[in-house]
């Protein structure tokens, strides 16, 4: 983590205003002193509790902060799919709600995220992912050893429909992967990554996947909804496809 030293009266406070860095974002408060003196000690003293990890408190952090925590654990623990919740994270999630205080996140916000993601065309899974990153980050967050956040608001998952049941917690689905035959690993990562149906999947031609482009093209006789449709190739999906075709040379023409 990295602070400045900036210090500036923002008006009509009659207080001084000091500026610090915490993970790379520009966090203000009011240092509480008239005295411009008093403030840079204050300041110094925001300064050394960020170089030692003991900034930001309760009060402060942000769902980014505690999203952060989950790519941070996620890059300890070495997760194949780390870089995955990156790109979630940053693709959807900080866009939206990560500049907002942890403290006023709740059930109203889960709501207007779904809603938005849902009018950008993202499926119930897809959102559910995403949730739980968030979901995930309070965990963490009161799990530290100062606490970020004071409570941890229920973050319920989307209903889904009856073909696709029941949701895969980042563990679960690594442990999965873990034990399934190298044959149905790319199957499974596709399905879990872009919520598409099984038999979707199984109909899928290598000349339906292009790998450059970062996409699979589903034809209209294979979606349910009888609508052609494309599914994006990211995280995951890329290696598992790559190594499921270099293992499989005699059936290139053949389906995934």
């Amino acid at each position: 983590m990295q602070a400045n030293t900036r210090s500036a009266p923002q008006m009509p406070s009659r207080f001084w205003w000091v500026q610090y860095f915490v993970r790379g974002r520009i966090v203000s408060e009011s240092s509480g002193f008239s005295d411009k003196a008093d403030a840079e000690n204050r300041l110094k003293q925001r300064i050394g509790e960020v170089a030692a990890g003991r900034r930001v408190g309760p009060e402060r952090a942000t769902v980014a902060d505690l999203c952060a925590l989950v790519i941070e654990d996620n890059q300890l623990r070495k997760l194949r799919d780390a870089r995955h919740v990156e790109w979630r994270y940053a693709s959807h999630i900080e866009p939206v709600l990560g500049s907002l205080l942890a403290s006023r996140f709740g059930s109203a916000q889960v709501r207007q995220y779904a809603a938005q993601r849902r009018s950008a065309g993202a499926s119930d899974a897809t959102i559910n992912r995403e949730l739980a990153i968030v979901r995930r980050g309070f965990r963490l967050g009161a799990q530290e050893d100062r606490p970020l956040v004071q409570r941890q608001p229920a973050i319920s998952m989307l209903a889904k429909d009856n073909v696709r049941q029941g949701f895969l917690e980042q563990d679960q689905y690594e442990r999965l992967l873990e034990e399934l035959p190298a044959s149905l690993k790319a199957l499974f990562v596709c399905g879990y990554n872009t919520g598409a149906r099984k038999n979707e999947l199984r109909r899928i031609q290598w000349e339906q996947v292009d790998v450059e482009a970062g996409l699979i093209r589903l034809s209209a006789g294979q979606t349910k909804g009888k609508k052609p449709r494309t599914l994006p190739i990211y995280g995951d999906m890329r290696r598992w496809l790559e190594r499921q075709r270099e293992s499989c040379p005699a059936a290139r023409s053949r389906g995934l």
